[in-house]
């Protein structure tokens, strides 16, 4: 690697609180892969929009800042990153779907808790040039920030991410959804009109979303099971931050409440996992300690 790339990546480590291991995943596996997202963008005449998916603490932030960051250092090319999770309806809104369709819709994450809408106008905006406030949303308070806190991009850019958990998902076949997959589903929606709303989501108001991406790039959990081991720890690791400062842990999640939040996601997310890599153009399968051990390219990328 030459000499400016390997400060530039010593300072994004640091940037991004990273390990040195993280060195080796990202010459070997994210600097190919931007390299051919490179070949996309400057191979098009309009703008390209790319999707990451992959299940919680996965590294899709993380992989989607290393595109950005490689490709302004490397070839000069511009990047907006938007992630699903800033689309988050509001509260009200959320309860309001809860009151109305089913509880369960309370919960921030399914397919149908997403504005949908605005997530498509601004992919049309930003592929069309113009410089659209982007959202943010606050997992702390479960409430979009205030609008006059979001931030346009400084140049029209000429890639665009789409990272998210679901992003790109497909619905499942119908047949699928009669048997609960969970005790979530036994119990809190044993007549299926959850999870048979959540597809119909996917199907009608995702599909053209998702619809707008150009390339799609997974991040791949070994199993569903990991994905709740690794949320575990990072709640751990708050509770631990929280003790040393002193604050309040009211935040922090009990064993039975992780279980209950990540089963929100069990059902699509097992999905995906059996879905995605048959059409991502790139999909990096992920060990248990969050490396890479191989990764599986779509015979046209």
């Amino acid at each position: 690697m030459a000499l400016h790339l390997t400060t530039w990546l010593d300072a994004f480590l640091e940037k991004e609180l990273l390990p040195a291991s993280f060195r080796d995943i990202a010459t070997e596996y994210y600097v190919p892969l931007a390299e051919q997202v490179s070949d996309w963008v400057t191979s098009s005449d309009e703008p390209i929009i790319l999707g990451v998916n992959g299940g919680q603490g996965t590294g899709k932030s993380t992989l989607s800042e290393f595109i950005g960051d490689y490709l302004s250092e490397v070839h000069g090319l511009t990047t907006s990153i938007i992630s699903i999770d800033d689309l988050y309806l509001n509260k009200e809104q959320r309860n309001d779907l809860a009151a109305t369709i089913h509880p369960l819709l309370a919960t921030r994450g399914a397919p149908g808790t997403h504005d949908v809408s605005h997530g498509v106008k601004l992919l049309t905006e930003l592929k069309a040039g113009k410089l659209p406030k982007i959202p943010r949303f606050d997992k702390a308070t479960d409430q979009p920030f205030p609008e006059d806190t979001w931030l346009s991009p400084e140049k029209s850019p000429q890639l665009i991410i789409l990272e998210g958990w679901c992003v790109g998902a497909n619905p499942e076949p119908e047949c699928d959804l009669h048997t609960p997959i969970n005790s979530l589903e036994k119990i809190d929606d044993a007549d299926g009109k959850w999870r048979k709303y959540v597809n119909s989501q996917l199907a009608e108001n995702y599909a053209p979303f998702f619809a707008m991406l150009d390339h799609l790039v997974m991040l791949k959990t070994p199993s569903f099971e990991m994905i709740h081991e690794w949320r575990s720890e990072q709640e751990v690791k708050l509770a631990a931050k929280v003790a040393a400062s002193g604050a309040s842990a009211t935040s922090i999640m009990t064993p039975e409440e992780i279980i209950r939040f990540i089963s929100h996601y069990e059902r699509l997310t097992r999905w995906m996992l059996l879905d995605i890599p048959h059409f991502a153009d790139y999909t990096f399968q992920l060990n248990s300690d969050h490396a890479i051990d191989s990764v599986t390219k779509l015979a046209a990328s």
